[in-house]
């Protein structure tokens, strides 16, 4: 069983989708031509703009931990100021369902990033 990234891009050649596995998306990174599954020609990605996009994937690795914390770190507070008496118990679930809505918003906008397929060029 091979291990994929979740990270999909579309041959030059036969225009199949690829499930990118971790030492295709390294290939990629060095610039190095790597062979299709489908019709095993040679891929890359030789595109300024598909580059980008690839390294910006490692950005988005960390953004659901990032999320998490954040979620907890604002849930937390708001448990504390209500206790202190700071904010009453409804302007606590109303923060804590704005924060909901946050990480759902952000977490499906990564989502969609992560589906777009990278279009590799012919090695």
């Amino acid at each position: 069983m091979t291990a994929t990234s979740g990270i999909r891009g579309r041959c030059a050649h036969c225009q199949a989708l690829l499930d990118l596995e971790p030492w295709q998306l390294n290939a990629m990174a060095l610039q190095e031509p790597f062979n299709c599954n489908h019709c095993h020609k040679p891929l890359k990605l030789s595109c300024p703009a598909q580059i980008k996009r690839l390294k910006r994937f490692g950005g988005l690795a960390g953004l659901r931990a990032l999320m998490l914390v954040l979620c907890a770190t604002l849930l937390l507070v708001t448990l504390v100021l209500e206790w202190l008496g700071l904010v009453s118990l409804a302007q606590q679930l109303s923060l804590s369902a704005l924060m909901l809505l946050g990480y759902l918003l952000v977490m499906g906008i990564a989502r969609r990033r992560l589906r777009r397929p990278l279009q590799l060029q012919a090695g």
